[in-house]
């Protein structure tokens, strides 16, 4: 009995069929008898003095790998679910989901809020701001320019939580739009869509269509 025949026994399944039903520990107390018998064999034969000591010490080894790898197999892990996402006006508004606090919501909001400061387009006159964001779209900033009208936050409950500007959806969609262009459909199931935000949301829709009037 060899460390080969060992593994080729393992890896074949034969060693288990033979133990099917058992418990790990039973399967690894018999594993140990079964091994100590062949190491206790293979002591007295005249060819122990012949292998190197670093020989034996790897047998060893790679024979208790074997052995505490017998039994069950570990199940993997199931993938955590995705965090829930939610479109939502204000902090308050976003905390009265119950999905998280509302201070958390406004860090995230604060976020936001910071991002469409930052990266927003800002025109000199409302003319070119509607012609770039749509009819009925576009709000006054304090120095006297325009941005598109920031309605809404897109809010992933991650840990910590992270969240989006939202704008006025631009083709009769009930909706939003991200700064990207890229639309937020407000009656997505995969989304909790606060009421004051799919009351805005509606609204959209019947703002005037910037392609229709192309």
């Amino acid at each position: 009995f060899t460390f080969q025949r060992l593994a080729a026994l393992t890896r074949g399944g034969r060693l288990f069929g033979t133990l099917g039903g058992q418990s790990p520990e039973t399967v690894n107390r018999t594993l140990t008898v079964t091994l100590a018998g062949s190491l206790s064999k293979f002591s007295t034969n005249e060819k122990r003095a012949a292998m190197p000591k670093h020989t034996l010490s790897a047998f060893l080894v790679c024979a208790t790998a074997l052995l505490a790898g017998c039994g069950e197999a570990e199940q993997p892990k199931a993938a955590a679910p995705p965090p829930e996402r939610g479109i939502f006006i204000s902090a308050t508004d976003c905390g009265a989901s119950g999905k998280i606090t509302a201070e958390l919501c406004g860090q995230a909001i604060d976020m936001a809020v910071a991002v469409h400061e930052q990266q927003a387009p800002v025109y000199k006159t409302l003319r070119q701001c509607q012609a770039a964001e749509g009819p009925e779209r576009c709000d006054k900033t304090v120095d006297g320019q325009y941005r598109a009208r920031l309605q809404a936050f897109f809010v992933t409950m991650s840990d910590p939580p992270s969240a989006l500007p939202l704008y006025p959806s631009m083709q009769g969609q009930i909706g939003f739009r991200q700064a990207t262009r890229q639309a937020v459909d407000a009656r997505d199931e995969n989304i909790n869509v606060s009421i004051a935000a799919l009351t805005l949301a509606n609204e959209n829709a019947k703002l005037p269509n910037p392609l229709a009037a192309e």
